[in-house]
């Protein structure tokens, strides 16, 4: 939402409206409004609302806590009363009791998409859900069990996208876990033929078990920020049979048990990324290997650990994974030989092979890079990305810049971040196609 429409939809409130805000003293409204009626009743087409943007605009314009919270109500009554369906709903907080609002019943009935950046109350949850049956994908922020949501969950006819979200840094007790959201869990068995993504993030708990339910899952994101988060172990007994994409985040489990859950994906798999540094001996990481040569042959985005200096299993993966578009290399050992690595890459590599990310710590002589860059010139071009480090030695980005002026090199950067948005990004290209 920007500014401009943000003035178009103040446009739209009524005269006595604006009257009583000014008298509030809300002052701006009448430069903008009062002179510049639409003909056009654009709040009847409006059919997504994003209350995030709408409050970060009101904050940017107007001052104080108390104006500003009565701005936006009257724009949310106004949207509310005269939005015919809306499909798509992001709320920051559950300060205004929008089910309550005259016409809500009907905005609100055909409602695809929710989404909530901070915890909600549960009997905001519960009016919800006597209006909205048609919710597909719920994105929701709590810590605690919430009987609200729980009965919004139940009641949706066919919920496919499921996000759980708590913040990744708050310090959470281990008793904390003890006692897991079991009646959430149990709302969304209620949906395992429906739901096909499955994400939980920061300190969660809903306990994982439940997954071995969730048949049907074509996407699953753990971001678990907590090496006490003991339900990992459930992850060797899942069987996924129609999971696309694992992605795991923060906290990374055994690759032991990583491999069992991906051995059960029956070959599914076109993304798996693990967006973390890993402790994990050389016979895990042999496994994982061998596991994603045997049971992958559908992917398109890896992450490879290069912590064994053999590169023992890389050659099975490229020749198993010829569909390969992205890979992730990741955990770097001073002993890795980067010649040899871009040597297997280039004989084995897919002919799809379009991106090659490497973790900061670059083992990369320039030599190496510039051979191997020569002889990929009659092939697909090429993106190279180095993340978590400020800058390259000189003599690599040279040899970056080098082969992005002949056309061999598509893209050459390097992010001091992390790559998890990278990722995100690719994957929506990739299920775009």
């Amino acid at each position: 939402m920007s500014e401009r429409f943000f003035t178009l939809l103040c446009s739209c409130l009524e005269r006595e409206t604006i009257d009583f805000l000014f008298k509030c003293g809300i002052t701006f409204l009448p430069y903008t409004t009062i002179n510049r009626k639409t003909l056009l009743d654009y709040p009847k087409y409006i059919r997504y609302l994003d209350f995030v943007k709408l409050r970060q605009i009101i904050n940017q314009l107007i001052a104080g806590d108390t104006a500003r919270n009565l701005l936006e109500l009257e724009i949310s009554k106004m949207l509310f009363s005269r939005c015919t369906s809306i499909l798509g709903l992001m709320l920051i907080d559950d300060l205004h009791p929008i089910h309550h609002f005259p016409r809500a019943n009907q905005a609100l009935s055909q409602l695809n998409e929710f989404q909530s950046k901070s915890e909600m109350n549960s009997l905001f949850f519960y009016g919800l859900s006597q209006i909205c049956r048609n919710i597909q994908k719920l994105d929701v922020f709590y810590t605690r069990e919430n009987s609200g949501l729980v009965t919004l969950i139940e009641l949706q006819h066919e919920l496919k996208y499921f996000t759980f979200s708590t913040d990744i840094y708050l310090d959470t007790p281990s008793s904390y876990y003890d006692s897991p959201c079991e009646s959430i869990g149990n709302a969304l068995i209620l949906h395992k033929n429906s739901l096909i993504l499955l994400e939980i993030s920061g300190n969660g708990c809903i306990s994982l078990e439940i997954i071995k339910e969730l048949t049907n899952l074509r996407r699953l994101i753990l971001g678990i920020s907590s090496e006490e988060f003991e339900d990992f172990a459930h992850l060797e007994n899942l069987k996924l049979p129609f999971l696309e994409s694992l992605e795991v985040h923060y906290i990374i489990p055994s690759l032991k048990k990583l491999s069992k859950l991906i051995e059960s994906t029956n070959g599914n798999l076109q993304i798996i990324f693990l967006g973390a540094d890993l402790l994990a001996d050389l016979g895990d990481i042999e496994l994982y290997n061998k596991t994603i040569a045997k049971y992958c042959s559908k992917l398109k985005f890896v992450t490879i650990y290069l912590i064994d200096p053999s590169l023992y299993g890389l050659e099975g993966i490229f020749e198993s994974c010829r569909n390969l578009e992205v890979i992730n290399f990741i955990g770097w050992n001073d002993n890795i030989d980067g010649a040899k690595l871009l040597n297997i890459i280039r004989k084995f590599g897919s002919l799809n092979l379009s991106h090659l990310i490497f973790d900061g710590k670059s083992c990369l002589t320039p030599d190496a890079l510039e051979l191997f860059l020569e002889t990929w010139k009659t092939r697909n071009q090429l993106s190279l990305s180095f993340y978590g480090l400020r800058s390259l030695p000189l003599s690599l980005e040279l040899i970056g810049e080098t082969f992005l002026d002949k056309g061999i090199l598509k893209n050459f950067n390097v992010y001091e971040h992390d790559v998890n948005e990278l990722v995100y990004n690719h994957y929506i290209t990739i299920k775009r196609r």
